[in-house]
Protein backbone atom coordinates (compact mmCIF):
# COMPACT_ATOMS: atom_id res chain seq x y z
CA UNK A 1 0.00 0.00 0.00
CA UNK A 2 3.03 2.63 0.92
CA UNK A 3 4.41 1.34 -2.14
CA UNK A 4 1.62 2.26 -4.36
CA UNK A 5 1.05 5.58 -2.63
CA UNK A 6 3.72 6.94 -3.49
CA UNK A 7 4.42 5.82 -6.85
CA UNK A 8 1.28 7.21 -7.96
CA UNK A 9 1.51 10.34 -5.88
CA UNK A 10 5.05 10.70 -7.52
CA UNK A 11 6.43 10.93 -3.76
CA UNK A 12 10.38 11.85 -3.27
CA UNK A 13 10.09 8.62 -1.21
CA UNK A 14 9.64 6.65 -4.38
CA UNK A 15 13.32 5.81 -4.83
CA UNK A 16 14.50 5.32 -1.60
CA UNK A 17 11.81 2.65 -1.49
CA UNK A 18 12.15 0.92 -5.08
CA UNK A 19 15.59 0.65 -4.51
CA UNK A 20 14.92 -0.59 -1.07
CA UNK A 21 12.07 -3.54 -2.87
CA UNK A 22 14.98 -4.33 -5.86
CA UNK A 23 17.56 -4.64 -3.81
CA UNK A 24 15.71 -7.00 -1.51
CA UNK A 25 14.90 -8.64 -4.17
CA UNK A 26 18.07 -9.46 -5.76
CA UNK A 27 19.18 -11.08 -2.05
CA UNK A 28 16.37 -13.22 -2.61
CA UNK A 29 16.94 -14.13 -5.40
CA UNK A 30 20.34 -15.26 -5.27
CA UNK A 31 19.50 -17.38 -1.84
CA UNK A 32 17.02 -18.34 -3.94
CA UNK A 33 18.85 -20.06 -6.37
CA UNK A 34 21.94 -21.12 -4.76
CA UNK A 35 20.23 -22.62 -1.63
CA UNK A 36 16.86 -23.94 -3.01
CA UNK A 37 16.68 -23.51 -6.82
CA UNK A 38 19.69 -25.69 -7.53
CA UNK A 39 19.27 -28.37 -4.37
CA UNK A 40 15.40 -29.10 -6.02
CA UNK A 41 16.20 -28.38 -9.33
CA UNK A 42 12.80 -26.04 -9.07
CA UNK A 43 11.17 -24.37 -12.25
CA UNK A 44 10.89 -21.24 -10.77
CA UNK A 45 14.65 -20.30 -10.85
CA UNK A 46 15.40 -21.89 -14.07
CA UNK A 47 15.87 -18.19 -15.68
CA UNK A 48 18.24 -16.25 -13.86
CA UNK A 49 18.11 -13.58 -15.66
CA UNK A 50 14.65 -13.10 -14.36
CA UNK A 51 15.25 -13.85 -10.78
CA UNK A 52 18.90 -12.34 -10.14
CA UNK A 53 19.86 -9.77 -13.17
CA UNK A 54 16.46 -8.54 -13.72
CA UNK A 55 16.18 -6.54 -9.90
CA UNK A 56 20.04 -5.32 -10.36
CA UNK A 57 18.87 -3.69 -13.63
CA UNK A 58 15.63 -1.80 -12.09
CA UNK A 59 17.94 -1.06 -9.27
CA UNK A 60 20.73 0.71 -11.24
CA UNK A 61 17.52 2.44 -13.49
CA UNK A 62 16.21 4.23 -10.48
CA UNK A 63 19.51 4.86 -8.85
CA UNK A 64 20.74 6.89 -11.81
CA UNK A 65 17.97 7.64 -14.44
CA UNK A 66 17.64 11.06 -15.20
CA UNK A 67 13.48 10.56 -15.25
CA UNK A 68 12.96 8.86 -12.50
CA UNK A 69 14.76 11.98 -10.41
CA UNK A 70 12.19 14.45 -12.47
CA UNK A 71 9.24 11.93 -12.08
CA UNK A 72 9.45 11.73 -8.12
CA UNK A 73 9.49 15.05 -7.20
CA UNK A 74 6.47 16.09 -5.03
CA UNK A 75 6.24 16.62 -1.24
CA UNK A 76 2.48 17.32 0.37
CA UNK A 77 1.31 18.99 3.53
CA UNK A 78 -0.41 16.37 5.88
CA UNK A 79 -3.95 17.31 4.73
CA UNK A 80 -2.70 16.17 0.89
CA UNK A 81 -1.00 13.37 1.97
CA UNK A 82 -3.59 11.56 4.09
CA UNK A 83 -6.31 12.48 1.33
CA UNK A 84 -4.00 10.38 -1.08
CA UNK A 85 -3.31 7.64 1.01
CA UNK A 86 -6.84 6.97 1.02
CA UNK A 87 -7.22 7.35 -2.65
CA UNK A 88 -4.55 5.31 -3.18
CA UNK A 89 -5.49 2.24 -0.68
CA UNK A 90 -8.59 1.96 -2.40
CA UNK A 91 -7.29 0.47 -5.56
CA UNK A 92 -5.13 -2.10 -4.23
CA UNK A 93 -7.64 -3.22 -1.18
CA UNK A 94 -10.44 -3.48 -4.31
CA UNK A 95 -7.84 -5.31 -6.75
CA UNK A 96 -6.79 -7.73 -3.53
CA UNK A 97 -10.21 -8.80 -2.69
CA UNK A 98 -11.11 -9.47 -6.56
CA UNK A 99 -7.65 -11.44 -6.79
CA UNK A 100 -9.07 -13.55 -3.48
CA UNK A 101 -12.38 -14.45 -4.75
CA UNK A 102 -11.17 -15.36 -8.29
CA UNK A 103 -8.49 -17.02 -6.71
CA UNK A 104 -11.00 -18.81 -3.92
CA UNK A 105 -13.42 -20.07 -7.03
CA UNK A 106 -10.22 -20.79 -9.14
CA UNK A 107 -8.91 -23.04 -6.77
CA UNK A 108 -12.54 -24.74 -5.93
CA UNK A 109 -12.62 -25.30 -10.15
CA UNK A 110 -9.13 -26.63 -9.44
CA UNK A 111 -10.24 -28.95 -7.00
CA UNK A 112 -13.06 -30.38 -8.59
CA UNK A 113 -11.04 -30.98 -11.85
CA UNK A 114 -8.68 -33.11 -9.71
CA UNK A 115 -11.69 -34.91 -7.86
CA UNK A 116 -13.02 -35.54 -12.06
CA UNK A 117 -9.49 -36.49 -12.92
CA UNK A 118 -9.34 -39.43 -10.27
CA UNK A 119 -12.69 -40.42 -11.05
CA UNK A 120 -12.81 -40.63 -14.68
CA UNK A 121 -13.72 -44.20 -15.90
CA UNK A 122 -11.84 -43.23 -19.74
CA UNK A 123 -8.42 -44.00 -18.38
CA UNK A 124 -9.24 -47.58 -17.44
CA UNK A 125 -11.31 -47.88 -20.49
CA UNK A 126 -8.12 -47.03 -22.99
CA UNK A 127 -6.27 -49.55 -20.78
CA UNK A 128 -8.91 -52.07 -21.33
CA UNK A 129 -9.15 -50.94 -25.71
CA UNK A 130 -5.36 -52.27 -25.72
CA UNK A 131 -5.31 -55.87 -26.70
CA UNK A 132 -1.83 -55.94 -25.16
CA UNK A 133 -2.79 -55.11 -22.05
CA UNK A 134 -5.13 -57.95 -21.71
CA UNK A 135 -3.30 -60.64 -24.37
CA UNK A 136 -0.15 -59.58 -21.43
CA UNK A 137 -2.13 -59.96 -18.80
CA UNK A 138 -3.00 -63.80 -20.03
CA UNK A 139 0.40 -64.42 -20.94
CA UNK A 140 1.32 -63.68 -16.53
CA UNK A 141 -1.05 -66.43 -16.12
CA UNK A 142 0.35 -69.47 -18.89
CA UNK A 143 2.41 -71.78 -16.09
CA UNK A 144 -0.83 -71.34 -13.95
CA UNK A 145 -3.28 -72.80 -16.62
CA UNK A 146 -0.48 -75.30 -17.74
CA UNK A 147 -0.90 -76.35 -14.43
CA UNK A 148 -4.35 -76.68 -14.47
CA UNK A 149 -4.61 -78.34 -17.69
CA UNK A 150 -2.76 -80.94 -16.24
CA UNK A 151 -4.43 -81.69 -12.82
CA UNK A 152 -7.75 -82.35 -15.63
CA UNK A 153 -5.58 -84.96 -17.72
CA UNK A 154 -4.26 -86.56 -14.81
CA UNK A 155 -8.12 -87.56 -13.57
CA UNK A 156 -9.40 -88.30 -16.95
CA UNK A 157 -6.25 -89.65 -19.06
CA UNK A 158 -3.73 -90.94 -16.66
CA UNK A 159 -1.56 -93.70 -18.88
CA UNK A 160 0.02 -94.87 -15.74
CA UNK A 161 -3.48 -96.08 -14.14
CA UNK A 162 -3.51 -98.33 -17.42
CA UNK A 163 -0.50 -99.66 -16.47
CA UNK A 164 1.43 -98.01 -19.62
CA UNK A 165 4.90 -97.34 -18.17
CA UNK A 166 7.08 -97.76 -20.84
CA UNK A 167 7.17 -95.87 -24.34
CA UNK A 168 6.58 -98.70 -26.51
CA UNK A 169 3.53 -99.42 -24.51
CA UNK A 170 2.10 -95.81 -25.12
CA UNK A 171 3.00 -96.14 -28.72
CA UNK A 172 1.35 -99.17 -28.97
CA UNK A 173 -1.65 -98.44 -27.17
CA UNK A 174 -2.03 -95.19 -29.86
CA UNK A 175 -1.87 -97.89 -32.74
CA UNK A 176 -4.31 -99.88 -31.86
CA UNK A 177 -6.43 -96.86 -31.25
CA UNK A 178 -5.95 -95.20 -34.09
CA UNK A 179 -9.55 -92.98 -34.23
CA UNK A 180 -7.72 -91.44 -30.83
CA UNK A 181 -4.47 -91.03 -31.96
CA UNK A 182 -3.95 -87.28 -32.20
CA UNK A 183 -6.25 -86.86 -29.09
CA UNK A 184 -4.21 -88.97 -26.72
CA UNK A 185 -0.66 -88.21 -28.08
CA UNK A 186 -2.12 -84.29 -27.80
CA UNK A 187 -2.90 -84.77 -24.14
CA UNK A 188 0.49 -87.08 -24.07
CA UNK A 189 2.70 -84.35 -24.89
CA UNK A 190 0.39 -81.64 -23.12
CA UNK A 191 0.88 -83.85 -19.22
CA UNK A 192 4.55 -85.30 -19.68
CA UNK A 193 6.04 -87.30 -17.34
CA UNK A 194 2.80 -86.77 -14.59
CA UNK A 195 1.09 -88.80 -16.56
CA UNK A 196 3.21 -91.10 -19.14
CA UNK A 197 6.65 -91.95 -19.63
CA UNK A 198 6.45 -89.15 -22.13
CA UNK A 199 8.42 -85.87 -21.40
CA UNK A 200 6.57 -82.73 -21.84
CA UNK A 201 6.24 -81.20 -25.50
CA UNK A 202 3.72 -78.20 -25.58
CA UNK A 203 4.07 -77.70 -29.49
CA UNK A 204 3.57 -80.78 -30.36
CA UNK A 205 0.14 -80.81 -28.02
CA UNK A 206 -1.36 -78.01 -29.95
CA UNK A 207 -0.69 -79.73 -33.39
CA UNK A 208 -1.92 -82.90 -32.19
CA UNK A 209 -4.99 -81.20 -30.41
CA UNK A 210 -5.61 -78.96 -33.36
CA UNK A 211 -5.39 -81.74 -35.42
CA UNK A 212 -8.10 -83.46 -34.23
CA UNK A 213 -11.42 -84.47 -36.06
CA UNK A 214 -14.40 -82.28 -36.52
CA UNK A 215 -16.04 -83.99 -33.63
CA UNK A 216 -13.09 -84.77 -31.19
CA UNK A 217 -12.24 -81.19 -31.47
CA UNK A 218 -15.76 -79.65 -30.77
CA UNK A 219 -15.20 -81.77 -27.29
CA UNK A 220 -11.58 -80.41 -27.09
CA UNK A 221 -12.48 -76.52 -28.97
CA UNK A 222 -12.08 -75.10 -25.42
CA UNK A 223 -9.70 -75.94 -24.26
CA UNK A 224 -7.62 -75.57 -27.64
CA UNK A 225 -9.36 -71.74 -27.54
CA UNK A 226 -7.24 -71.68 -23.90
CA UNK A 227 -3.78 -72.67 -25.50
CA UNK A 228 -4.77 -70.16 -28.10
CA UNK A 229 -5.02 -67.40 -25.85
CA UNK A 230 -2.55 -67.78 -23.57
CA UNK A 231 0.09 -69.07 -25.66
CA UNK A 232 0.85 -72.47 -24.96
CA UNK A 233 2.35 -74.73 -27.28
CA UNK A 234 1.66 -72.30 -30.27
CA UNK A 235 1.80 -68.14 -30.72
CA UNK A 236 -0.61 -66.00 -28.73
CA UNK A 237 -3.29 -65.56 -30.88
CA UNK A 238 -7.00 -63.81 -29.24
CA UNK A 239 -8.33 -64.54 -33.40
CA UNK A 240 -7.32 -68.00 -33.41
CA UNK A 241 -8.66 -68.34 -29.66
CA UNK A 242 -12.24 -66.54 -30.97
CA UNK A 243 -12.11 -69.03 -33.77
CA UNK A 244 -11.68 -72.47 -31.73
CA UNK A 245 -13.79 -71.49 -29.05
CA UNK A 246 -16.57 -71.47 -32.04
CA UNK A 247 -16.31 -75.07 -32.50
CA UNK A 248 -17.52 -75.48 -29.01
CA UNK A 249 -20.85 -77.31 -28.46
CA UNK A 250 -22.46 -78.61 -25.49
CA UNK A 251 -20.67 -76.30 -23.16
CA UNK A 252 -21.84 -76.19 -18.92
CA UNK A 253 -22.65 -73.03 -17.61
CA UNK A 254 -18.87 -72.25 -16.90
CA UNK A 255 -17.32 -73.33 -20.34
CA UNK A 256 -20.38 -71.16 -21.82
CA UNK A 257 -19.29 -68.16 -19.73
CA UNK A 258 -15.93 -68.65 -21.06
CA UNK A 259 -16.76 -69.35 -24.84
CA UNK A 260 -19.00 -65.73 -24.73
CA UNK A 261 -16.26 -63.86 -22.85
CA UNK A 262 -13.82 -64.92 -25.34
CA UNK A 263 -16.49 -63.74 -28.45
CA UNK A 264 -16.88 -60.51 -26.50
CA UNK A 265 -13.16 -59.89 -26.76
CA UNK A 266 -13.35 -60.64 -30.42
CA UNK A 267 -15.93 -57.98 -31.22
CA UNK A 268 -14.29 -55.84 -28.69
CA UNK A 269 -10.38 -56.18 -30.52
CA UNK A 270 -11.66 -56.60 -33.99
CA UNK A 271 -10.13 -60.04 -34.01
CA UNK A 272 -11.87 -62.53 -36.29
CA UNK A 273 -14.69 -60.76 -35.67
CA UNK A 274 -15.47 -57.28 -37.12
CA UNK A 275 -14.97 -54.49 -34.46
CA UNK A 276 -18.44 -54.28 -32.67
CA UNK A 277 -18.67 -52.69 -29.12
CA UNK A 278 -22.29 -53.43 -28.82
CA UNK A 279 -21.99 -57.02 -29.77
CA UNK A 280 -19.04 -57.16 -27.48
CA UNK A 281 -20.76 -55.61 -24.34
CA UNK A 282 -23.51 -57.98 -25.30
CA UNK A 283 -21.64 -61.05 -25.13
CA UNK A 284 -19.63 -59.89 -21.77
CA UNK A 285 -22.92 -59.39 -20.32
CA UNK A 286 -24.14 -62.69 -20.96
CA UNK A 287 -20.42 -64.08 -19.97
CA UNK A 288 -21.30 -62.02 -16.66
CA UNK A 289 -25.35 -63.42 -16.38
CA UNK A 290 -23.34 -67.00 -16.03
CA UNK A 291 -20.60 -66.18 -13.53
CA UNK A 292 -17.78 -64.49 -15.45
CA UNK A 293 -16.15 -61.89 -13.22
CA UNK A 294 -14.22 -60.16 -15.35
CA UNK A 295 -16.91 -60.26 -17.89
CA UNK A 296 -19.33 -58.12 -15.37
CA UNK A 297 -16.36 -55.82 -14.75
CA UNK A 298 -15.22 -55.15 -18.25
CA UNK A 299 -19.04 -54.76 -19.90
CA UNK A 300 -20.07 -52.18 -16.76
CA UNK A 301 -16.99 -50.03 -17.36
CA UNK A 302 -17.54 -49.96 -21.42
CA UNK A 303 -21.48 -49.26 -20.97
CA UNK A 304 -20.45 -46.45 -18.15
CA UNK A 305 -17.74 -44.95 -20.77
CA UNK A 306 -20.10 -44.79 -23.54
CA UNK A 307 -22.15 -41.65 -24.39
CA UNK A 308 -24.73 -40.72 -22.25
CA UNK A 309 -27.96 -42.20 -22.89
CA UNK A 310 -26.59 -45.53 -24.67
CA UNK A 311 -27.06 -47.78 -21.68
CA UNK A 312 -29.07 -47.10 -18.64
CA UNK A 313 -27.72 -46.48 -14.90
CA UNK A 314 -29.43 -49.48 -13.37
CA UNK A 315 -28.06 -51.77 -16.10
CA UNK A 316 -24.66 -50.49 -15.32
CA UNK A 317 -24.44 -50.20 -11.87
CA UNK A 318 -25.83 -53.88 -12.09
CA UNK A 319 -23.02 -55.27 -14.17
CA UNK A 320 -20.50 -53.22 -11.29
CA UNK A 321 -22.45 -55.39 -9.04
CA UNK A 322 -22.42 -58.75 -10.15
CA UNK A 323 -18.50 -57.75 -10.60
CA UNK A 324 -18.61 -57.17 -6.89
CA UNK A 325 -20.57 -60.45 -5.59
CA UNK A 326 -18.29 -62.16 -8.24
CA UNK A 327 -15.04 -61.14 -5.94
CA UNK A 328 -13.85 -58.93 -8.36
CA UNK A 329 -10.79 -56.82 -6.64
CA UNK A 330 -11.49 -53.65 -7.88
CA UNK A 331 -15.08 -53.38 -9.18
CA UNK A 332 -16.80 -51.51 -5.57
CA UNK A 333 -13.63 -48.72 -6.33
CA UNK A 334 -14.82 -47.65 -9.78
CA UNK A 335 -18.44 -48.27 -8.55
CA UNK A 336 -17.88 -45.50 -6.55
CA UNK A 337 -15.99 -43.40 -9.65
CA UNK A 338 -18.94 -43.89 -11.38
CA UNK A 339 -21.51 -42.65 -8.81
CA UNK A 340 -19.10 -39.62 -8.05
CA UNK A 341 -19.05 -38.73 -11.82
CA UNK A 342 -23.42 -38.90 -11.98
CA UNK A 343 -23.51 -36.51 -8.68
CA UNK A 344 -24.53 -39.21 -6.55
CA UNK A 345 -22.33 -38.30 -3.92
CA UNK A 346 -23.50 -40.08 -0.84
CA UNK A 347 -23.60 -43.34 -2.93
CA UNK A 348 -20.20 -42.76 -4.11
CA UNK A 349 -19.04 -41.97 -0.05
CA UNK A 350 -19.96 -45.02 1.02
CA UNK A 351 -18.92 -47.57 -1.47
CA UNK A 352 -15.51 -46.31 -0.82
CA UNK A 353 -15.73 -46.44 2.73
CA UNK A 354 -17.05 -50.16 2.82
CA UNK A 355 -14.56 -51.15 0.17
CA UNK A 356 -11.68 -49.14 2.16
CA UNK A 357 -11.72 -52.43 4.69
CA UNK A 358 -9.95 -54.52 2.23
CA UNK A 359 -8.99 -52.38 -0.79
CA UNK A 360 -6.18 -49.42 0.13
CA UNK A 361 -6.59 -47.68 -3.10
CA UNK A 362 -10.35 -46.98 -2.02
CA UNK A 363 -8.67 -45.86 1.16
CA UNK A 364 -6.83 -43.29 -0.86
CA UNK A 365 -9.79 -42.16 -3.03
CA UNK A 366 -12.00 -41.46 0.03
CA UNK A 367 -9.17 -39.11 1.30
CA UNK A 368 -8.56 -37.23 -1.88
CA UNK A 369 -12.47 -36.91 -2.49
CA UNK A 370 -14.29 -36.31 0.83
CA UNK A 371 -11.85 -35.15 3.58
Amino acid sequence: MLFSFCFFTKSKNTRFLMLLLYGFSFVVGIISFVFWGQENDSKLFSNPIREIVSPIIWFLYFFESQRVKETFILDFSKKQKWFRIVISSIVPTIAFIIFLVKSGAYMSDLDEAKKKHITDLTSIREVFEDPNFLLGEFKRRKNEVIQQGIRVFMQEYSFKDKNLNTRSEIIDFIYNNPEYSNLFQGIIYFCGLDCSPIPQDLTKSYFYLNNLSYKQKEEMAMFLAEMDLYGIGTKQSLANAVRNASYATNLDKTLQATQYYYFGLGYLYGEYYEKNIDKAIDYLKKSADLGDSSSAFLSAILMATEPKGRYNNQTIVHYFKRAILLNNRVAEQYLAYYYYNNNEYDLAEQTLQQCSKTNPECKTAYQKLFE
